[in-house]
C-alpha cells in the first residue's frame, strides 16, 4: 500500500490540503498520508521530519495555489526563494529522490514559470499536473487518486454520477426495481409451470399485491443498503 506525501504552503492552500489529507486517510488502500499538522510534533525537527518521511514515500502531491510561491508585498524575493522555506526543501527533496512527484493545481491556479523558481525546482513546470476545484473537489481528489494508484482515469460517466450523487441513487433504485420485476416474473413463472402456485390462487388480494410491492421495495432499497460505490 502506497505511503502520500502532501506538500503545500500554509498561506496558501491549508484547507484544501486538510480536504484532501482528509480524503485519503479514508482511503483503506492507502498506508500512510503524511500531513505536516499531523505528522510533525512539538520538539521535533522540521528538516529531518520530512527527509525521513520522504523516504518512506511512494508519492509526493505538491499542491500549487495562487500564493505557493509566497510572493512578498514588499517586492522583495518570493519565499520559495529562502534558503530556508519548507516548501522549497520539500519539493527539492521529493525531485532529488526517487519518490513520483505529481503537481496539483488548486482553483485555477497556473504552473510557476522556470523562472520564477530556484534551480533546484526548475524541473517541477515539466511535470504533468492534476487539477482540483472547490466546485468538483470529489470527482477531482478520486481522480489525484487514480494517479496514486497508477490506474485508468474514470469516464465522463462515473465522473457525472460523482457529482451528482442523488442520480446514481435514483439510478441504482430503477435498475433494482426492473431486476425485483424480473425475478418476480420468473419465481411466478416457475411456480406455476411445476407446482400450480400463482398469485391469483392465494385467496386474499390484499396479500397478493404485498407480495407485488413488497418484492418492488426491496428491489428499490437493497442497492442503498450496498457500501457507496459510483457506477
Amino acid at each position: 500500500m502506497p505511503n502520500v506525501f502532501l506538500s503545500y504552503r500554509r498561506s496558501d492552500t491549508e484547507h484544501l490540503a486538510g480536504r484532501i489529507a482528509d480524503h485519503l486517510n479514508a482511503e483503506p488502500d492507502i498506508d500512510k498520508v503524511f500531513f505536516d499538522i499531523d505528522g510533525i510534533h512539538p520538539g521535533e525537527n522540521f528538516e529531518e521530519k520530512i527527509e525521513a518521511a520522504l523516504v518512506e514515500t511512494d508519492i509526493c502531491l505538491v499542491l500549487i495555489g495562487n500564493d505557493w510561491c509566497g510572493v512578498r508585498a514588499d517586492g522583495n524575493a518570493a519565499r520559495i526563494f529562502d534558503d530556508h522555506d519548507f516548501v522549497r526543501l520539500e519539493v527539492s527533496a521529493a525531485l532529488n529522490s526517487s519518490t513520483r512527484v505529481l503537481p496539483v493545481l488548486a482553483n485555477h491556479a497556473a504552473m510557476p514559470a522556470q523562472a520564477e523558481l530556484p534551480s533546484e525546482l526548475i524541473e517541477l513546470p515539466k511535470i504533468n499536473a492534476a487539477t482540483i476545484e472547490h466546485n468538483s473537489f470529489e470527482r477531482d481528489v478520486d481522480n489525484i487518486v487514480d494517479v496514486i494508484f497508477e490506474r485508468k482515469r474514470r469516464s465522463s460517466r462515473r465522473d457525472f454520477f460523482i457529482c451528482h450523487p442523488l442520480f446514481s441513487r435514483i439510478l441504482r433504485s430503477i435498475v433494482g426495481v426492473l431486476v425485483a420485476s424480473l425475478f418476480l416474473i420468473i419465481t411466478l413463472a416457475l411456480s406455476n409451470r411445476f407446482f400450480g402456485l400463482s398469485l391469483a390462487s392465494l385467496n386474499d388480494k390484499g396479500l397478493s399485491w404485498l407480495v407485488i410491492i413488497g418484492t418492488l421495495i426491496l428491489g428499490a432499497v437493497l442497492p442503498q443498503l450496498r457500501k457507496n460505490k459510483t457506477l
